[in-house]
């Protein structure tokens, strides 16, 4: 694929036509996040006064600021477009793949539909002596890694007397602790 068939180009395209104020939102925030190739589905939402990009999985997880961000802004009617964003390929300055424009209607139908009350664990975990991140979203994900996500607890709080680990989460520098 050549730069022409950029999601960039198209994207801008409608930034130039639609939004008023904090283009800034696309050329520097927006096409950051999109490159760093860590999700690959997105909804972007184009609004007067900015963008918004939202990676599905984090949207759907109810009340994280994806989550949040999007419900207020399809309440405060200020969303003129959105579109769905799928990424086939990373270039270095630019990515390729699919974008559909769906109604408002049909973005809101798909929070309603897909939002689930999800746990968030981000931990260091290690398989078959190799060191994996996991990002686990589901109850379901962290019952398959439960005995190993009460080692990590353990090890990182040996204080603790019994943890529940569907109530308990990981922050940011704790993680890194153990990175």
């Amino acid at each position: 694929m050549q730069n022409k068939d950029s999601l960039f180009l198209f994207m801008a395209k409608e930034v130039e036509k639609h939004v008023k104020h904090y283009k800034t939102d696309f050329y520097k925030h927006d096409q950051a996040y999109m490159l760093k190739k860590d999700h690959k589905e997105f909804f972007w939402a184009i609004r007067e006064c900015g963008t918004e990009l939202y990676p599905l999985n984090h949207l759907k997880v109810k009340d994280t600021f994806s989550n949040v961000s999007a419900k207020y802004h399809i309440e405060q009617n200020n969303i003129i477009k959105v579109f769905k964003i799928t990424i086939a390929k990373h270039g270095r300055k630019y990515v390729y793949g699919k974008i559909k424009e769906v109604t408002i209607a049909d973005f809101k139908h798909w929070i309603n539909n897909n939002e689930e009350d999800y746990l968030f664990v981000l931990a260091e975990i290690k398989e078959k002596d190799k060191p994996m991140r996991k990002e686990l979203f589901s109850k379901k994900a962290v019952d398959k890694y439960r005995s190993k996500l009460y080692y990590l607890v353990n090890e990182l709080y040996p204080e603790l007397e019994e943890v529940s680990i569907i109530k308990f989460l990981f922050t940011q520098n704790e993680v890194q602790q153990i990175a």
